[in-house]
């Protein structure tokens, strides 16, 4: 049975906002506004509710109760509609089930998409000098502004690779980001299929078989 709630808690801003990231996860917001304000990530939890011990973002996506969605926001200084526009994991559809127990909980796959580093350049920009979390539709990301890719392979020894000599890459990113503004939702679809098709027909080579 989960610790019984301080109704106190989570009332008040905290004295330092924090942008936010595009994309971003919410384990990995909460750990940032927690660290913005030089205080633990566990600290910050118990003002939204009660629940597990965190998690390190690079591994999960947290998602959480009504009842602490309502509380981050105060914490974070932004109304509800605004944390959700911003942090996908705190959708309506994504919150916990009203019976449960916890106000939290972190499950070994993210439901709303795969969790790939930020570019550690554009979080700086943000006010974060440690590793930030995305949770996205693809499992890789590009940084047009500063030609990095980043995916899911959660390393922070090798966080990045620099695009600045494949120009090649950048350029089809900027062709995808064109083709989703025009088509929406459907573009990325359409990228899936049209790869798949390349695929079968011999027209992308099989990475497992390049030298």
């Amino acid at each position: 049975m989960a610790e019984q709630r301080d109704e106190w808690l989570g009332r008040r801003r905290m004295h330092l906002r924090l942008r936010f990231l595009q994309g971003e996860s919410t384990g990995s917001y909460v750990t940032r506004l927690a660290a913005r304000n030089n205080r633990p990530a566990q600290e910050v939890l118990r003002s939204m509710g009660t629940g597990p011990v965190p998690v390190d973002p690079q591994y999960t996506e947290m998602y959480v109760s009504r009842y602490a969605r309502e509380r981050l926001a105060t914490l974070a200084g932004y109304t509800v509609a605004e944390m959700q526009e911003r942090l996908i994991g705190l959708r309506d559809e994504f919150l916990m089930p009203k019976n449960a127990k916890d106000d939290w909980e972190w499950p070994w796959d993210a439901r709303a998409g795969y969790i790939v580093q930020a570019c550690s350049l554009c979080a700086a920009r943000r006010g974060t000098r440690s590793p930030a979390w995305l949770i996205l539709p693809d499992p890789w990301q590009v940084c047009l502004r500063h030609r990095r890719w980043t995916d899911n392979s959660r390393s922070t020894r090798h966080p990045y690779i620099d695009l600045g000599e494949l120009a090649e890459v950048v350029r089809a990113q900027q062709r995808l980001n064109r083709i989703r503004k025009r088509l929406g939702p459907a573009g990325r679809w359409v990228f899936a299929d049209a790869c798949s098709i390349l695929v079968r027909s011999g027209y992308l080579e099989d990475p497992a078989e390049t030298k």
